[in-house]
């Protein structure tokens, strides 16, 4: 029993507190032109960790690519006309990539095949004077495409090696602001959006297949409570989780700033809607939210928020089974951040950033974080400074998975050095530990003579994974116990004939970083 405890003791000392094998390739590059004003950037990310980039130069939307870890495309494409704005990208599974784009007030989008070139004439979505587009794609590589037009929502769909339709969808009643649309790998899509049709902002949704039609709008937000800027994030199921602020406004004061969320299963109803943050005094107009949502169930909020009016903080919460975790910051001390963005995979493993500013050097300087590689244990690891100099800001982030590791991509603004905005770009590898196989459990029984014992004996085949120093165990995700890496089984004493129990091992490395929980359901 000494032995045990102290491999024990030996391992928890190995396993340090955070997951520390991130790996962004330092140093930043530049991937707009040298010497031309740049801004509005957007990233998408393939599970190969291709990555591609959008961005406006001269009121033109530029593009750059490039495989992980390679080398960006230059000089960058260029996708539009002139008289472009709110450029938007979203890559498939295949590496297909779609933007969208303003453009003279009208929408367009171009396409691009991975290694290919941007289509040479863009389509035209709208029929009016548009603004606000918003874009998403699932795992087939089916587009939607939602705006603005004289205060209505309208929608596009764009199936996979189909074209836009003629004529778009009008999914809202008039003075519609601010619409969001996501799309499941199951083919649901949800689009939200806010109104005042009453004297109070509302939260709007309206849901549809990815080849059918949208339904009626319906609030989704606390009647005859002011709600605004929603966003939503559907998983692979179709299960879906929207967000918004809500808050008072008296004679121009606002005050009882509150991120709330509400949820709905793919065929249910929405859920009442949650409080998730403490109470602001910041209009959430100054504030920006986010929500990403995993196929494995796991939700990620991120928020800014001011409780003075004057400073502004970031924050985060995680979603599992109906419940959200306490609001966590994310801000170092002596910072104040007002801008954040946040990107998960399809495991639920996420990247976060944000925007900080230095009180003591007066200067902007850009932030990021990324949780371990188990999202249950709700943690991130310590903050990264991404960029150099003080003038750096507006992070725009994207992530996604392959079988052995996690890609992430992050740009961001930078005019430190005086000279017009450039858009500067980091990629990231973030390694996965992969879990245990093979699991099986057996039933034992010791005859003590005045009685029996049974204990189950769990065993598994190790981790493929390099560096792995042990695995953590768990009954009914309930921890039991650490083995060393050599240790490929372990005993549960003093079962229940007739009980049914899950056991699940998880493998960690000399970093921290942990593996997929691996399970067993077993019945003595």
């Amino acid at each position: 029993m000494k032995k045990v405890i102290g491999i024990v003791s030996q391992l928890l000392m190995l396993i340090p507190a955070i997951c520390s094998a991130d790996q962004w390739l330092m140093p930043p590059i530049q991937i707009s032109t040298d010497g031309i004003d740049a801004s509005e950037q957007a990233v998408a990310v393939d599970p190969n960790g291709n990555v591609i980039a959008v961005w406006i130069e001269n009121g033109f939307v530029k593009s750059s690519s490039t495989p992980i870890a390679g080398t960006w495309s230059s000089p960058p494409d260029t996708v539009s006309n002139s008289g472009a704005s709110s450029p938007l990208v979203v890559m498939d599974p295949n590496g297909n990539a779609t933007a969208i784009w303003v453009e003279n007030s009208v929408i367009k989008a171009s396409s691009k095949p991975l290694n290919g070139t941007w289509s040479l004439t863009a389509d035209t979505l709208s029929i009016n004077p548009a603004s606000s587009p918003d874009l998403a794609t699932d795992a087939m590589g089916n587009v939607v495409a939602v705006w603005l037009e004289g205060g209505v929502v309208m929608s596009a769909t764009k199936l996979f090696s189909g074209s836009w339709p003629v004529t778009p969808d009008s999914i809202s009643t008039s003075g519609a602001v601010s619409p969001k649309v996501d799309v499941g790998n199951d083919g649901t899509v949800i689009a939200v959006w806010y109104a005042d049709l009453s004297g109070t902002s509302t939260v709007y949704a309206a849901i549809k297949t990815i080849s059918g039609s949208w339904a009626g709008q319906q609030s989704i937000s606390t009647a005859n409570v002011n709600s605004a800027y929603p966003q939503i994030a559907i998983n692979s199921s179709g299960n879906a989780i929207a967000l918004w602020y809500r808050y008072d406004l008296n004679s121009g004061v606002y005050s009882n700033v509150i991120l709330q969320g509400a949820s709905k299963l793919n065929a249910g109803a929405w859920n009442a809607p949650i409080d998730i943050s403490e109470a602001g005094l910041r209009s959430p107009a100054d504030l920006v939210s986010k929500i990403v949502y995993s196929d494995a169930n796991m939700g990620m909020a991120v928020w800014t928020n001011s409780f003075d009016n004057s400073l502004f903080s970031s924050h985060w919460s995680i979603y599992s089974n109906g419940v959200w975790s306490d609001p966590n910051g994310f801000i170092e001390s002596n910072f104040a951040a007002y801008d954040v963005d946040v990107a998960i995979d399809p495991k639920g493993n996420a990247h976060a950033s944000w925007m900080g500013y230095d009180p003591v050097d007066s200067a902007l300087v850009l932030l990021g974080s990324v949780n371990s590689l188990n999202s249950t244990i709700n943690r991130f690891m310590v903050t990264f400074f991404l960029s150099a100099g003080g003038n750096n800001a507006f992070p725009s982030l994207a992530t996604n998975k392959s079988g052995a590791a996690l890609y992430g991509a992050i740009l961001w603004i930078n005019s430190s050095d005086g000279s017009p905005n450039a858009i500067q770009a980091l990629i990231d590898v973030f390694p996965i530990v992969s879990p245990p196989s093979n699991l099986s459990v057996i039933a034992q029984s010791n005859d003590f003579g005045v009685m029996t014992e049974i204990n189950n004996l769990f065993s598994w085949t190790a981790s493929v994974s390099p560096n792995v120093i042990g695995y953590s165990i768990y009954r009914n995700s309930v921890f039991m116990g650490l083995v060393d890496s050599n240790v490929l089984q372990f005993i549960d004493h003093n079962r229940k004939q007739g009980e049914t129990n899950t056991y699940s091992v998880v493998a960690f490395d000399n970093l921290g970083c942990q593996s997929d929980f691996a399970d067993f359901i077993f019945t003595n």
